[in-house]
């Protein structure tokens, strides 16, 4: 069974929140080992920007060095984690 986060949940320290008009803006470190982090879904429908690190996702198939952007629909599995835990991005919920 997938784990699933309520909107604006995500893997990860928070560094900065900023709640604007019904959205949610963080920016946080990616603190969990990309080995501890399992598929999930979200409730909402939310936006990653990554800003540092490699960035993988199983959601797109590719890996990629930072910046990356990628939408992801409510409920949709994915296991997006960053490679050597040494990732920062902002999210929008």
């Amino acid at each position: 069974m997938n784990k699933t986060f309520a909107a604006g949940q995500y893997y990860g320290t928070k560094s900065f929140e900023r709640n604007l008009h019904g959205l949610q803006l963080k920016h946080l470190e990616a603190t969990v080992p990309e080995h501890e982090v399992a598929e999930h879904r979200h409730d909402g429908v939310h936006i990653v920007l990554a800003t540092r690190g490699t960035y993988l996702s199983s959601a797109y198939g590719e890996h990629r060095e930072g910046p990356v952007l990628v939408f992801n629909p409510a409920e949709v599995i994915h296991r997006d984690r960053f490679q050597a835990c040494n990732g920062r991005f902002f999210a929008v919920s």
